[in-house]
């Protein structure tokens, strides 16, 4: 059985030789992790498509095979401790949950977004624009996103910073123990957070899920609404980031791409999206067990529980699906990647993703005409196998001068 070693140095630098490696030789194997345990993992793209929407790979813990439940079981961090929510749910639950999210990410609430958007980039930008250099996950992305998604949701200004700790410990925990406490944190946050909402609702999303159950519980249940924002933080915090960044680092690795770009702000909805393919966000999915038997690529995956994992980022290099796919293409057909899942699996928050992308990057690149990477930038990726991001991306640019005063 191959060991995958997502917490080896050479596999949180650059997974792609592995999952490449591993493609060479068939689009599902069963692999062992760091931790001991085993699961089958996908890497074909055909395949990651065909397992996305499958019946059969049941997302709720309950249908574990006990070898897999792992240290923290099945009411684990981010697993049921809140209650159920869209990443752990299947039918019909699955469908009532995604409905409540699709109406709260939909394409009006988004656009409705953008002024704030661009005050939250611009006021960011703001406190750096003088020194010449950033970060770009400490002093850009992680702000940013903080007062967007914290606003959206509802969380008071100086409660974001407690919340988006929580949420970072629970996607890239040090240690089963680290991810318990920030779980225990977190989940203690947001079910007093909703309770102030059923009580005393505002104009944030948090209160109209509150609403939402308070008047249609058949819609969603009061006890899901913790829940609700839970994910919500969660994916919205997290994604979000690293999405961002690693768009960046992918822009500012290739410059060529970038000049094509500054030149031609049509091009930006393509470039974002050749981002999510080329280095996106969410590395696998969460873990599935089988219902039944499954074949996929040839290989049948036993029923039983199995855990399976779709690999989202080895999909999304296939030749056989894109020509060249370590190549990092502005102008790239990627009608079909995998970056934010397909149907019924289909990340909700994708469009508040694609907006937040498109102006967050387009200001930070309009203001800073000569952004580059630091000369001695070398990616620092947090380990971890669910997502994909940078801990830091040091960047250099001419500093904006001050206005001068009589």
């Amino acid at each position: 059985m191959p060991y995958l070693g997502e917490r080896d140095e050479a596999f949180i630098a650059d997974p792609f030789p592995c999952y490449g490696a591993l493609r060479a030789r068939g689009p599902v194997h069963r692999v062992r992790l760091a931790d001991g345990r085993a699961v089958w993992l996908v890497v074909g793209h055909d395949e990651a498509r065909a397992a996305l929407v499958d019946p059969r790979l049941s997302r709720e813990w309950v249908n574990a095979s006990p070898d897999y439940a792992g240290p923290v079981g099945p009411a684990g961090p981010g697993r049921s401790a809140i209650g159920k929510h869209l990443l752990i749910a299947d039918p019909p639950d699955s469908a009532r949950l995604r409905g409540v999210v699709l109406t709260a990410f939909s394409r009006s609430r988004v656009e409705a977004l953008a002024p704030r958007i661009r005050r939250a980039t611009d006021r960011v930008l703001d406190a750096f624009e003088r020194r010449g250099h950033a970060d770009l996950v400490a002093d850009f992305a992680e702000p940013l996103v903080g007062e967007v998604v914290g606003g959206l949701v509802g969380v008071p200004p100086l409660e974001r910073d407690a919340v988006a700790r929580w949420t970072h410990e629970l996607a890239h925990p040090e240690d089963v123990e680290q991810e318990v406490r920030a779980a225990a944190a977190l989940t203690a946050w947001v079910e007093r957070f909703s309770g102030h909402k059923l009580r005393h609702p505002g104009d944030d999303l948090a209160s109209a899920f509150a609403g939402l159950a308070r008047d249609d519980p058949g819609a969603l249940a009061p006890d899901e609404v913790p829940a609700m924002v839970f994910l919500v933080l969660i994916a919205g915090y997290r994604t979000s980031v690293h999405f961002l960044s690693n768009a960046l680092l992918a822009l500012l690795r290739h410059p060529e791409q970038l000049a094509d770009l500054r030149a031609d702000w049509s091009l930006l909805g393509g470039a974002l999206e050749e981002a999510a393919r080329y280095d996106g966000p969410a590395n696998t999915t969460t873990v599935r067990f089988t219902l039944a038997p499954v074949e996929l690529g040839g290989v049948t995956i036993p029923g039983g529980g199995q855990p399976v994992c779709i690999a989202l980022s080895a999909a999304n290099r296939d030749p056989s699906r894109f020509p060249d796919p370590d190549r990092f293409d502005i102008r790239r057909d990627t009608g079909a990647h995998l970056g934010f899942g397909r149907g019924g699996r289909y990340c909700a928050g994708a469009p508040l993703a694609r907006t937040l992308g498109a102006i967050a990057v387009r200001t930070l690149l309009e203001r800073f005409p000569d952004l580059h990477a630091a000369p001695d930038e070398v990616p620092d990726r947090h380990p971890g196998l669910l997502f994909r991001g940078l801990r830091r991306l040091p960047v250099g640019f001419t500093p904006r001068a001050r206005p001068r005063t009589l």
